[in-house]
């Protein structure tokens, strides 16, 4: 009998071993289950070397306490990194705020092409508490309707950089220059300040979910506290570095170290932020990446009480599909804009200045009337 049973069990343990090996049973209490960590790694490489995809973004943030305030937005997008030195990406936006019940609703699309930059607002709610001090000045909100803006970066500056010679004078064209610069070398110490950081760490590993039919890894991870504290740190100090004498910050690790106490003091009221990540099995791709936080007022502001509701969901797909984004065929500079937008300020100013003269005029002419007519009485008597 034995004879009979041992090579059975030895063949189901054998065969549970092996589905466990393949992962085609792969429980969290698998030997060969892959580390946690060692997938989303993979998964951020993998991620970054992509060369087209598809994002879908949902973003709110409900307020509720004395006033009540939600914003909600939707953005969807196609990205093209296949020329990294000419990225492109096209998003369709939705953006709704409201506030003592009021709702406002903005919809629009914007393209980047590299170093440039479109804008089209295809909905603008009417703005009454605002529209009719644009009006004085001859703006109109809706001439910015259903027609593309083109933000050029070099074209921009170059124009910004006219601009502050004509109004400014040449003396003050260096400094400008000198800001330019300043600008660029920051941005790449930025980069070299997030690059590499460990902005999360796991907090627990869930069961496996299908989602749409595919399998994923779910794990919850939270916000590194520390790694954040110490970049930030790292952040005030670079940029302390470039701000003019007069403006620097006095006794820098004495500032950073009561900024690093203020932090952890927030924190310490805000708790975790949990992040959750939803990795396909098979390709280890990013799927869905969620955010959910509740924040209590209380805790922040005695006497204050309220909720704050931050919900952020993420989901990625058509992973290196064909996409194709061009430029609009027809767009309005963003220099042209505020050209006439500075034209109408001063067209207004003018007109102002115009009135005052007028109506100083005029009363100048009531002066004038009214002593004559003092004269003549007298001359009467």
């Amino acid at each position: 009998m034995n004879k009979i049973i041992i090579p059975i069990i030895l063949i189901i343990i054998l065969g549970v071993i092996g589905t466990l090996y393949a992962k085609v049973w792969d429980p969290l209490w698998s030997p060969f289950r892959t580390e946690p960590l060692k997938v989303i790694e993979e998964m951020q490489n993998k991620m970054l070397s992509l060369k087209t995809l598809h994002s879908e973004t949902d973003f709110s943030i409900d307020i509720k306490n004395e006033k009540e305030f939600s914003l909600t937005e939707t953005i969807l997008t196609d990205q093209d990194n296949k020329d990294l030195k000419n990225p492109k990406s096209v998003s369709d936006l939705s953006l709704t705020i409201t506030t003592n019940g009021m709702s406002l609703n903005f919809e629009g699309l914007y393209k980047t092409i590299g170093k440039t930059f479109y804008l089209k607002l295809t909905k603008i709610p009417a703005l009454s508490f605002i529209e009719p001090q644009l009006e004085m000045f001859g703006i109109n909100i809706s001439e910015f309707k259903d027609q593309w803006i083109k933000l050029d970066q070099e074209s921009f500056i170059n124009w910004l950089k006219a601009y502050v010679e004509k109004m400014a004078g040449q003396e003050l064209i260096s400094q400008f220059e000198e800001s330019i610069s300043k600008q660029e070398e920051l941005m790449d110490k930025l980069k070299e300040i997030f690059e590499g950081k460990k902005l999360y760490s796991l907090k627990k590993e869930l069961p496996d979910e299908i989602i749409d039919g595919k399998k994923v890894y779910h794990y919850l991870t939270i916000l590194n506290r520390e790694e954040i504290k110490k970049m930030l740190s790292d952040l005030i100090l670079m940029i302390d570095g470039y701000i003019p004498r007069a403006q620097k910050i006095e006794e820098p690790e004495k500032k950073i170290k009561e900024f690093e106490e203020s932090f952890d003091e927030f924190f310490d009221k805000l708790g975790d932020i949990e992040i959750e990540l939803l990795i396909d099995k098979k390709d280890l791709l990013l799927y869905q990446l969620k955010i959910e936080k509740e924040i209590d007022l209380s805790k922040f502001k005695e006497g204050e009480e309220g909720k704050v509701n931050i919900k952020f969901n993420m989901k990625f797909s058509e992973f290196n599909k064909s996409v194709e984004i061009k430029a609009p065929e027809i767009s309005k500079p963003i220099e042209e804009i505020l050209e006439n937008i500075i034209l109408k300020l001063f067209e207004y100013q003018r007109q102002q200045q115009m009135r005052q003269y007028q109506r100083a005029w005029e009363y100048q002419q009531q002066q004038q009337q009214q002593l004559m007519e003092e004269y003549r009485k007298m001359q009467e008597k």
